[in-house]
């Protein structure tokens, strides 16, 4: 089986074969918007329901001694990451999400406990994530995720999953 990108305007024709409209485009132009939104909400359900291999990426982010909080990366989809992991010395090992001030009063007060490697990861506000505990030195994270989807709006757009499974 070979993956087959398309078209927007591709998979609207597509779709007016299989559901026997006519395929002039004379003919069946004002079921285009229709269509057009059943296909990107069809390409959008798929995505979401899958960490599509040919989809995810990895993504290097260097973390600076003594700071604590960072901006996602636009490309990002934080919504998707399937795992973090902190080069120290030369090896990588994988970062656990989630903590919270209970973490902060085991250690020392809210941020200022340095200590290397990073452990811990967590969402903090809008497009920002917090580590754990604030690096002491230079380290690197590894983010691996599913990247975001490139959305079939205008006609030339091209899907990112297979056509024949849109339509």
């Amino acid at each position: 089986w070979q993956m087959k990108t398309a078209q927007l305007v591709e998979i609207v024709r597509d779709i007016k074969l299989e559901i026997g409209a006519s395929s002039d485009v004379r003919h069946s132009v004002s079921m285009n918007p229709t269509i057009e939104r059943l296909a990107r909400r069809t390409q959008e359900i798929l995505y979401e329901a899958f960490n599509w291999p040919h989809l995810i990426v990895e993504s290097d982010e260097d973390l600076k001694p003594g700071e604590r909080y960072y901006t996602f990366d636009k490309s990002l989809n934080r919504n998707r990451v399937i795992s973090v992991h902190a080069k120290w010395s030369s090896s990588w090992t994988p970062l656990k999400y989630g903590f919270n001030t209970t973490i902060y009063n085991a250690s020392m007060p809210e941020g200022t406990y340095r200590a290397d490697p990073v452990q811990l990861w967590r969402f903090w506000e809008d497009n920002q994530y917090e580590v754990w505990p604030t690096p002491a030195n230079a380290q690197t994270l590894r983010w691996r995720f599913v990247r975001q989807l490139n959305p079939l709006v205008a006609p030339g757009d091209v899907s990112d999953l297979d056509a024949n499974l849109i339509v």
